[in-house]
């Protein structure tokens, strides 16, 4: 639009129609009422709130192809684009700020929240259940300091202990039973004194504890009037136990992945089968750096230069708990 006219012949739309309606009105009788200038839009804006404050807002000297793009827009329809993509773990990413034709905004936003892990004392503790995570798996595990093992139960893998008892082996002297353990009915292997058979969980050929890796054996004593009983991987021996309680302690696989508990011939006790835990570990090389590791629970923490030597968390190293989550599409206002 050179010459300040613009050309709304064969224009249907709203805006044109006015203009056309405007061009009447100033038009000499017999002219043409398809053209209208720049000069006649401009004198006729004074009384058009519309016109005026398009005017108004423009940066630079408005051309009527402008007013009449503005125009168009302005009444189009008002479909609201939002951001579609289904919230998952462990992705940080936020999507573009969107706005639909009313203006408002909308964008995709991500937070996180974390938890100290409280670990109970190493060695014979005092709860079960203390070291689970009750607001469910993590997305992530942190540590203050470098070179940190993390032993923990990951929601993505198998649990390594099979909690049905036909899959055990129970040499001389053992005998499953099911004992009223407050609160609950609890599934044990009791041992009776005059047999040093072993308790055993054969290698599993799908999901086998591992020769030379690092587990986390937990598990409870119960009932204990006499003799001690020995945890196991494979070759790989613990402490003889002689009280009652849960007990940690981290072990490397040697010789095959069996999980054993050896009595001595006067061992008078139960384990309870509900409370056996074997979890690998997840290393964390640097302090302050967040690792993806979906946990379910943590049973210790060790520093990778005494990797058995499992402590409490946070009397030595603290380990955060870190959970992600995606909040879609959210309307800014």
């Amino acid at each position: 639009m050179s010459d300040g006219r613009y050309n709304v012949r064969n224009d249907g739309s709203l805006a044109a129609r006015l203009l056309v309606e405007l061009n009447e009105s100033v038009a000499p009788a017999g002219g043409l009422a398809t053209e209208v200038t720049l000069a006649a839009l401009l004198a006729a804006a004074a009384t058009e709130t519309t016109l005026a404050d398009l005017l108004a807002a423009a940066a630079t000297e408005p051309t009527l192809a402008s007013i009449l793009l503005s125009l168009g827009t302005s009444s189009a329809e008002t479909g609201t684009v939002r951001h579609t993509t289904t919230p998952s773990k462990m992705d940080g990413a936020t999507g573009a700020i969107e706005v639909d034709k009313r203006g408002s905004a909308f964008a995709n936003l991500s937070w996180s929240s974390q938890r100290t892990i409280v670990l109970s004392a190493a060695g014979t503790v005092s709860s079960t259940y203390a070291d689970s995570l009750p607001e469910g798996a993590c997305d992530g595990i942190e540590c203050d300091t470098d070179s940190v093992y993390v032993y923990g139960q990951f929601r993505e893998s198998v649990d390594l202990v099979s909690r049905n008892p036909f899959a055990w082996t129970l040499g001389a002297g053992w005998n499953f039973a099911v004992l009223p353990i407050p609160p609950f009915l609890e599934a044990v292997f009791v041992h009776t004194p005059g047999n040093t058979a072993d308790l055993e969980l054969p290698v599993d050929a799908t999901n086998p504890i591992l020769v030379g890796i690092g587990y986390a054996l937990c598990y409870t004593i119960g009932n204990c009037t006499a003799g001690t009983c020995t945890e196991k991987l494979g070759t790989a021996a613990g402490s003889a136990r002689s009280a009652n309680g849960t007990y940690l302690i981290a072990l490397t696989a040697a010789t095959n992945g069996k999980l054993i508990f050896t009595p001595s011939i006067l061992f008078d006790g139960y384990i309870v089968i509900r409370n056996i835990y074997v979890c690998p570990r997840v290393l964390l090389p640097s302090a302050g750096v967040p690792k993806a590791a979906s946990l379910v629970r943590i049973l210790g923490t060790a520093t990778k230069a005494a990797p058995v030597t499992l402590v409490a968390s946070p009397t030595t190293q603290i380990v955060n708990a870190i959970w992600y989550r995606r909040a879609g599409a959210v309307e800014v206002t």
